[in-house]
């Protein structure tokens, strides 16, 4: 049997439980489930409850106390940070003492940043093989990225505001020497890791979401007589809005898209003619000849994802790559990211190599035996 811990919803959950129960029975820890029945209820409850969906899932007290928790924390994001930062936490205390009275130890136990240091501790005593899913970047290179990003855009004082606590990045630091393996999203992970001293061996790769399927061949600048382009990551100067606004000033046959991001106010300087506001991801790619993902910061936006299932170029800088093929630049560089723009609008790009991908998680678990995947809330 495997186990895997889901501290709350996630692109991660789906794709890892149907790779790993090709190999074993799975059965998935999800305290946050909801039964159907509560999607009947109107909003915000409703909608609360269809993203936690899970069959076989039962009571709703944990549940409601995250809906409570999320209701004060509203748009703030200090106050989000630190209800995920406790319901992580409550996560790991709950599936530690759960796995220590399990008569048979499971084979395989899989859990999540932030809500594996006791869990790992008894997975550790009693010789169960550990996955230690890297869904949250590493929190001392992200401190030092928003200082980087912050330095390089001194009219941003959002860039200063936040910074992860010694506290929380111990903590992390200490989950990534108890696990055996560490399921990465991107090679900038991966490289994060290997930089404070984990094994390439111990590095695996987290299966991807299913993004959206390709819509065919995108349309030609010419055929618009100007160049479309998305901005990956929506607007937040970590995600690169000023590079983007800068290379819209600086190109005149240039229009991009852009898409809010919850909790954070509509810029100001996002009332430009060419430039579509977009309040979702959905049909944000339509039409458009390339993606740009300039982010400071390790992030895993999805419009990069939608770009590299239908083809579509992509420019970013390694923090928000992932494992997609991409032009890389640097956080800041307008003169780069223009030239690859320029260069894929008139048909002088190059196709982006694919950069090696590190063994499936599944693969590198080798569990021989197969079964139906089980769910327990």
């Amino acid at each position: 049997m495997i186990v895997v811990i889901a501290p709350g919803p996630a692109p991660w959950l789906e794709p890892t439980v149907a790779a790993l129960g090709v190999h074993d029975r799975v059965e998935v820890w999800a305290p946050w489930a909801m039964a159907p029945w509560w999607t009947a209820l109107p909003d915000p409850i409703g909608g609360f409850a269809a993203r936690r969906q899970r069959a076989g899932a039962g009571g709703a007290g944990w549940p409601l106390l995250q809906a409570a928790a999320r209701a004060w924390a509203g748009a703030a994001v200090d106050r989000r940070l630190t209800v995920d930062r406790i319901e992580r936490a409550a996560v790991d205390a709950w599936a530690a003492r759960r796995l220590a009275r399990l008569a048979a130890p499971p084979r395989l136990v899989v859990t999540a940043t932030g809500a594996a240091t006791h869990t790992l501790v008894v997975a550790r005593a009693r010789a169960i093989r550990s996955v230690l899913v890297v869904d949250r970047p590493w929190l001392r290179r992200l401190n030092r990225d928003l200082d980087r990003a912050a330095d390089a855009l001194p009219t941003r004082p959002c860039l200063r505001r936040l910074r992860a606590p010694r506290a929380d990045v111990v903590r992390q630091e200490h989950e990534r020497t108890l696990a055996d393996l560490l399921a990465v999203r991107g090679h900038h992970a991966a490289e994060v890791c290997t930089l404070g001293g984990v094994a390439a061996a111990r590095l695996v790769a987290l299966p991807a979401p299913t993004a959206p399927a390709p819509r065919g061949t995108p349309p030609s600048a010419a055929a618009h007589g100007h160049a479309t382009i998305v901005l990956a990551g929506g607007a937040t100067a970590r995600a690169g809005l000023d590079l983007a606004l800068a290379l819209l000033d600086a190109t005149p046959q240039l229009h991009l898209r852009v898409r809010q991001v919850a909790g954070v106010d509509r810029p100001l300087a996002l009332d430009h003619p060419r430039l579509a506001w977009w309040t979702g991801t959905d049909g944000i790619t339509d039409g458009a000849q390339a993606v740009i993902a300039p982010a400071w910061c390790e992030s895993y936006p999805a419009e990069v994802a939608t770009a590299a299932a239908r083809g579509l170029p992509i420019i970013a800088t390694a923090a928000a790559a992932g494992f997609a093929a991409h032009q890389r630049v640097v956080p800041g560089d307008v003169a780069a990211v223009r030239a690859a723009v320029e260069a894929i609008v008139t048909g002088a790009a190059r196709p982006a190599p694919s950069p090696p991908r590190l063994p499936g998680l599944a693969a590198r678990a080798c569990l021989p035996s197969a079964g139906p995947v089980a769910t327990r809330a």
